[in-house]
């Protein structure tokens, strides 16, 4: 038996999830080392050349883990045009520790998707290691290119809780009619009925520098892509970059490595459905500005703070952030939208006396780079010392009236006579 060590470090240097529909060379594919869990589930058809319309070859469902399981479930998706599905049966994985359950999906051969399809012990049964999960039978139908790709991936523990799982998905490059393989290594899956969970709509761009694909998950997830050089390169790590949702990833929260031939990105995001970009081409600058409707205000005066975007960009977020005089930590203070115009406004009411600087940011999109205001500053006033006006007034209608009542009996009361 292979053991879990042994197989990463050998794994994508024969995996071939990818079958080439016709004459050509074995696909280049890198090989990583690490995933992102101590489970492991990836696809594992043999090598195939010079494969004929008509002909029929088997895929691998494999995993390899450390855990002890009680069951699983699978779901796959391939291109309809060049293969059809005509068969997913169990392996020996948990059927070679005890009787099992086979849970039947369906096989859409006009979509190319097949539904999860998986196995669970009959009684107090449990495997763990490296095996076969399942087998699907193909028959090629036309010349081209079919990537599967793992969908609804869920393993269940001896506890009955899911297993992490890290999934391999390949993404097949044909550049200059040799093909390049993309390889992400990712914990989005779970079975939540028919969520999904996988990698769809692989896309590549040359004159874009742009590897782009759809991730979905009902959890957060993470994922390291591996990109062959041959397909995109980067003078240096820094000059790679990681949009998700039209929303670039900070180098500081993404993670670039390289080796002679291949560069890994790695990064994480929320649970749904996302648009993920990794481009290496320059992004245009960008400026953003501030100004303050006065730089000097009484406590719980309106301030209106706003500026422009340059160039123009409508209904991206901009943010506004603020500190105490002295404090080295900012904190949002609020978010405004651009209009048509690239203009943004918010307005403040202050609350709190004391000297403030304020500045603001944007986190800029597919196209252009974020950026970053100069920082204006604010004083806040209180009210003045002294007797408030209020009071003042009415001690003089008061004093007013004391010295009529004087003036009255002093003129128009005569004292009584004895």
């Amino acid at each position: 038996m292979i053991t879990r060590k042994g197989l990463l470090s050998i794994l994508l240097a024969f995996i071939f999830s990818t079958a080439i529909i016709s004459v050509g060379t074995a696909l280049s594919i890198p090989r990583i080392d690490q995933t992102n869990s101590a489970t492991t589930v990836h696809l594992n058809p043999p090598t195939i050349t010079g494969v004929t319309v008509g002909e029929e070859f088997n895929v691998n469902i494999m995993i390899s883990t450390d855990e002890q399981v009680r069951s699983w479930m699978v779901g796959l998706t391939f291109n309809s045009t060049v293969l059809n599905c005509t068969g997913f049966v169990e392996g020996e994985f948990l059927s070679n520790a005890g009787p099992t359950f086979w849970i039947e999906g369906s096989i859409d051969n006009t979509l190319g998707v097949i539904t999860a399809h998986g196995a669970v012990f009959l009684g107090e049964y449990t495997a763990t290691g490296d095996g076969r999960l399942a087998y699907l039978t193909f028959r090629v139908k036309a010349p081209g290119v079919s990537d599967l790709h793992l969908r609804d991936v869920k393993v269940v523990g001896y506890d009955f809780d899911p297993v992490p799982t890290s999934i391999i998905d390949v993404f097949t490059v044909i550049l200059d009619t040799a093909p390049h393989s993309v390889v992400t290594v990712s914990d989005s899956t779970g079975k939540e009925e028919q969520y999904g969970s996988g990698f769809y709509d692989h896309a590549f761009s040359e004159s874009a520098e742009e590897i782009s694909f759809k991730v979905t998950g009902p959890y957060a997830g993470s994922s390291k892509v591996t990109i062959p050089k041959a397909l995109l390169n980067a003078s240096t790590l820094d000059l790679w970059r990681v949009i998700i949702d039209s929303t670039p990833v900070s180098t500081a929260d993404r993670t670039a490595t390289e080796n002679a031939t291949h560069t890994s990105i790695s990064f994480d995001y929320i649970a749904g459905i996302h648009n993920i970009k990794i481009t290496t081409r320059t992004l245009l600058s960008s400026d953003i500005s501030i100004s303050l409707s006065s730089d000097s205000v009484d406590l719980e005066s309106d301030v209106i703070i706003s500026g422009d975007i340059d160039p123009v960009r409508d209904n991206v977020t901009v943010t506004i952030l603020h500190r105490s005089s002295g404090v080295t930590t900012w904190t949002t203070l609020a978010t405004a939208k651009t209009d048509s115009n690239s203009h943004y406004s918010y307005t403040w009411t202050t609350d709190k006396t004391g000297t403030y600087e304020v500045k603001a940011s944007w986190a800029g999109d597919s196209e252009t780079d974020g950026a970053e205001s100069e920082i204006e500053t604010l004083a806040v006033k209180g009210a003045e010392a002294g007797i408030p006006l209020e009071y003042i007034a009415v001690a003089v209608v008061a004093i007013l009236i004391i010295v009529a009542v004087i003036i009255y009996y002093a003129k128009f009361r005569k004292p009584e006579e004895e």
